[in-house]
């Protein structure tokens, strides 16, 4: 499964507040946390603000796909197929935070995602 697949949800497990430099963390055993903001670099698109389609390329290219069509291959280098990232919206950074419990409940939640994702589309007949 692709990154790019799950990280265009609107829900997530906090909520940012940038004039406050706080997130609020809603964890179902703490209730909600206020953590302070930090920024990273964005993961998905690496800090570029965009990423390739994922309909164009997350099952995979291979090099005859190029070879077959050069013309895609000239498009596709050339960033014709990018979109705004999926996760920053072209913004470049994320919100975060180096407390440990906000890192164990995204990752928990991006965990939860994908096996949701992977869940409906193997009710689909894998597509």
């Amino acid at each position: 499964m692709d990154r790019r697949d799950i990280v265009n949800t609107k829900y997530r497990p906090y909520k940012v507040d940038e004039q406050a430099k706080q997130i609020t963390l809603y964890l179902d055993d703490e209730g909600e946390i206020k953590l302070q903001l930090e920024w990273g670099i964005c993961p998905t698109c690496q800090g570029n603000g965009t990423h390739v389609n994922p309909s164009i390329d997350s099952h995979g290219l291979s090099s005859e796909d190029f070879y077959e069509d050069p013309d895609f291959k000239e498009d596709y280098c050339s960033g014709r197929y990018n979109v705004p990232c999926y996760e920053c919206n072209g913004r470049r950074v994320i919100a975060t935070s180096s407390d440990p419990r906000f890192i164990k409940a995204v990752e928990e939640f991006w965990r939860d995602e994908a096996a949701d994702k992977h869940t409906r589309m193997m009710e689909n007949g894998g597509y």
